[in-house]
């Protein structure tokens, strides 16, 4: 998600402080109504919190990487 992740984070709280409406925003940057719900009303703090998980997260193939990538 990274850097896309803020950029998408960014644009709603921006569309938010213009008075466009979840369902405009949703529509505009073609994104989940429910995608752009959890957001509208998330803080920056918790969004970095929630982008820190994201990166450091378990991938179900981790434990098989040395044995596919050689």
């Amino acid at each position: 998600m990274g850097l896309m992740g803020w950029y998408m984070f960014n644009q709603i709280k921006n569309m938010k402080e213009l008075g466009l409406k979840k369902s405009q925003v949703a529509r505009y940057l073609d994104l989940d109504y429910g995608t752009v719900s959890i957001y509208w009303s998330m803080q920056v703090k918790k969004f970095a919190e929630f982008m820190e998980k994201v990166k450091v997260r378990k991938k179900i193939l981790d434990e098989y990487e040395d044995g596919l990538v050689g």
